[in-house]
């Protein structure tokens, strides 16, 4: 992808070194931006591949394809269960770390063979 360049693209318009789109009105004799074919096909094939990327065909009758792509790969729905899945697996972690807990008896936590004697503090 790349931003507009044409002729009459506004320098910064979209911040430093980020040429945009302007009607140029404070400018004398100076058209809008006009788009030049280079980027309406570079746009034409971001916004595409997008689509055709996450599984679905071109279709000229539907305008929300890449709204629906999206959803249907990362909408709120994808998102939630995949936190639910991964919490799944946390808590499985978790409770195959307190069978472990369980099942370890007193002489397993025992470091070495001091003891201390609190009136020696």
């Amino acid at each position: 992808m790349h931003r507009i360049d044409s002729a009459t693209a506004r320098a910064d318009a979209n911040g430093e070194g980020k040429t945009g789109f302007s009607d140029n009105s404070d400018l004398p004799n100076q058209d809008a931006t006009y788009f030049t074919p280079e980027w309406s096909n570079a746009l034409q094939e971001e916004v595409a591949g997008v689509i055709e990327g996450l599984g679905l065909t071109l279709d000229k009758s539907d305008n929300g394809q890449l709204l629906k792509a999206l959803v249907q790969n990362f909408g709120e729905k994808k998102v939630l269960q995949d936190a639910i899945n991964e919490y799944k697996e946390m808590i499985k972690a978790d409770r195959r770390r307190l069978e472990d807990l369980e099942l370890r008896t007193y002489e397993d936590t025992q470091v070495g063979g001091a003891v201390l004697d609190d009136r020696a503090l």
